[in-house]
């Protein structure tokens, strides 16, 4: 299956803009919407939010039931359904998410492997990135967006300068090297005759 969009990590000089982003749960490529600029720990960052709706998903290839596997419940006809708001706020230089979360949830739905009842909640949980490593993002952050903008903005608009200052240049030292160097012949002069 080819995949289009982003995922996770954002492009340098990310855009205050909508952008397409795949959905690994539910193979699935939607809009996820820029909705502001935010403080986030002494960083300016980008919010954006996705929504994925109710989708029906593949049952996972492992389950925690031993002897259950997708084929067996495929058989029953019950069905794997999968929805989640996902949030991440993006330093928009470095393209890097500072932090994310998702209000995720899962649901099996119908069939005889839930008996009586119309549908079971498998997954329901507010997922968050762990303290450690938002710090260490951070200060990751902080350390690197002075190579970025170096990189991105001062170098190519630096050579740029330097090669009009260089050109320029060139087409003076070649402007003056082709003046005459002594004094112009003078026009009232005869040629002097020449014999063979």
């Amino acid at each position: 299956m080819r995949r289009e969009g982003i995922e996770f990590k954002w492009p340098f000089l990310t855009e205050k803009r909508n952008y397409e982003y795949f959905d690994a749960q539910a193979r699935v490529t939607a809009p996820i919407h820029y909705k502001g600029t935010r403080n986030f720990r002494g960083l300016e960052v980008y919010y954006f939010e996705q929504t994925i709706p109710w989708t029906k998903v593949k049952i996972p290839k492992t389950l925690p039931v031993r002897g259950l596997t997708p084929e067996s419940v495929a058989r029953t006809g019950t069905t794997r359904w999968y929805t989640t708001v996902r949030k991440f706020w993006v330093e928009p230089l470095t393209g890097a998410p500072v932090y994310g979360e998702e209000l995720h949830r899962e649901e099996l739905r119908g069939g005889a492997l839930l008996g009586d009842r119309d549908k079971v909640t498998a997954f329901a949980g507010h997922v968050k990135m762990r303290e450690d490593y938002i710090t260490h993002t951070v200060d990751l952050v902080k350390s690197q967006r002075l190579l970025v903008l170096l990189m991105t903005s001062w170098l190519p608009w630096g050579f740029l300068t330097l090669g009009v200052l260089l050109l320029a240049l060139a087409l003076y030292l070649e402007a003056r090297s082709r003046r005459p160097s002594g004094p112009a012949p003078s026009s009232t002069e005869e040629p002097s005759p020449v014999s063979a």
